[in-house]
């Protein structure tokens, strides 16, 4: 029917609204819709809104609705175009550049971490749903934790913090999985020097915290790659190293202190720094398997006779009794210097350009500049702690009950 003159300015609202609010939102829809996070809550709507199609996505896909009020203005008319042509959720995905399965996260799920690289193989697709967040608050920890896994040490890495950050409440900083991920990385093949502090790798078996303390060992074995190791002491331990059955082992400086303090669960990883004060350690072993851990120091002695540090058994425990009388037995043999032998602490030298080499296959491998991906920065130190500092955090996250 046409219009005359007279009846087009009455009738230009009609048709303007016609144009753009054909259709109401389903009670269902608009449940959806009040639970994307509020600020961008109106742009989902108006895109729900200009299209039937767009509004079904409300509840088939909330996150390509979120990803199209989020991402560049022409990947999301392309993605638009898609849904009102009537393309398949998998086109949808593909023009929004989403991996299949988010079309399971749940409007309250959407968020800026969700438009990070995500992972998208057809392992991660088939297990990654029954690992999600329950609680909105834990998404973005979540989302993020997977990408940088993915992006760093792959799918299987991927999913195992999929998994492990759902038992968590508010997963929070990602630099602690991040490090996670680069021990994981280093420990599955020799990639250099770093690899070689990693006693156990990673496996998928292991716990958050489990795993956290695996790569803080790591992360001070390194100190041991920084630094000048120190000259030898000058003196020889005695000729008889083994007393009522236990048998006294020195540890070499480097990547046996930190297997042995894997091993044994306690901080011989760190002890660069004791080294060169003039401490050294010797791993007790009876009938074959290592019971206790002995600290001796040198520095400041004059005549050869070493001064008792501390004696440990496994996770630090005390030692038995059995074990106190064999070390002091041994320490008698340790026989005084007729001159003086002075054992002066050594200077912390450290290598130059140290750091960065250690980190040069992950960058090469992964097309990263330095500093990516975080935390490593260029200052060995600050990095070091930041990490570790990051890797304590995980520590103290709540679990969730099972």
């Amino acid at each position: 029917m046409e219009l005359s003159l007279h009846d087009a300015p009455a009738n230009a609202p009609a048709r303007a609204r016609a144009a753009t609010h054909e259709f109401i939102l389903s009670p269902a829809q608009q449940a959806a819709l009040v639970r994307f996070p509020r600020r961008r809550r109106k742009a989902v709507r108006a895109l729900a809104l200009s299209h039937p199609y767009l509004a079904q996505l409300l509840l088939s896909f909330p996150a390509a609705l979120y990803a199209m009020a989020c991402r560049r203005p022409q990947l999301a008319v392309d993605a638009r175009s898609q849904v009102i042509a009537g393309g398949s959720l998998k086109e949808v995905a593909a023009a929004l550049g989403l991996p299949s399965w988010t079309r399971r996260v749940p409007p309250e799920g959407c968020c800026a971490a969700l438009l990070l690289p995500l992972p998208d193989g057809p392992l991660i697709s088939a297990r990654i749903g029954n690992l999600m967040p329950s609680d909105a608050a834990d998404w973005p920890g979540w989302l993020d934790g997977v990408s940088v896994g993915a992006r760093i040490a792959g799918d299987d890495f991927a999913l195992w913090v999929a998994r492990e950050l759902k038992r968590v409440r508010r997963p929070g900083s990602v630099d602690g999985i991040a490090t996670i991920a680069m021990w994981a990385w280093y420990g599955a093949e020799r990639r250099n020097a770093a690899s070689t502090m990693i006693p156990a790798p990673w496996r998928a078996g292991l716990s958050l915290a489990n795993a956290a303390s695996g790569a803080r060992a790591w992360l001070e074995g390194i100190e041991f790659l920084m630094v000048e190791p120190p000259g030898p002491i000058g003196l020889s331990p005695p000729a008889g190293d083994t007393v009522d059955g236990f048998t006294f082992v020195p540890i070499p400086w480097g990547a046996p202190l930190v297997a042995e303090g894997v091993r044994m669960r306690n901080c011989l990883s760190s002890y660069a720094g004791s080294y060169l004060r003039g401490s050294r350690v010797w791993s007790v072993h009876r009938d074959g398997r290592t019971v206790a851990d002995l600290e001796l120091a040198f520095g400041g002695t004059e005549r050869g006779v070493p001064r008792l540090v501390q004696l440990r058994a496994v996770s630090n425990t005390d030692a038995p009794d059995a074990i106190w009388a064999a070390v002091y037995r041994w320490l008698t043999r340790w026989q005084v210097l007729d001159t003086p032998h002075p054992v002066k602490s050594e200077v912390y030298r450290r290598r130059p350009g140290a750091w960065h080499d250690l980190w040069r296959p992950l960058w090469e491998a992964h097309g990263f500049r330095p500093g990516l991906p975080y935390p490593v920065i260029a200052d060995y130190c600050q990095s070091a702690e930041q990490m570790t500092d990051a890797l304590d955090d995980l520590a103290y996250l709540e679990r969730r009950g099972r």
